[in-house]
């Protein structure tokens, strides 16, 4: 089984994306939220950057979310 993960470094709270490969050839994708901290500087910009290329990486679609809240 192959597993790619991506991790999105910001510095006020990171985020992962896990990609396993399917037996069929398709993609299976984990996004692994691990909270904000506030305050920090540009957060939005950011956040809007991450979530563009999470977009971009996984054509839109994401089977899995985990958050820490």
């Amino acid at each position: 089984m192959n597993i790619a993960v991506r991790m999105y470094r910001q510095g006020f709270g990171d985020c992962f994306l896990l990609t396993f490969d399917r037996a069929d050839g398709s993609k299976y994708r984990i996004v692994i939220d691990c909270g904000v901290i506030p305050g920090q500087p540009d957060a939005a910009q950011r956040i809007r950057e991450v979530a563009t290329d999470l977009k971009a990486e996984t054509g839109g679609h994401v089977d899995l979310v985990v958050c820490y809240a």
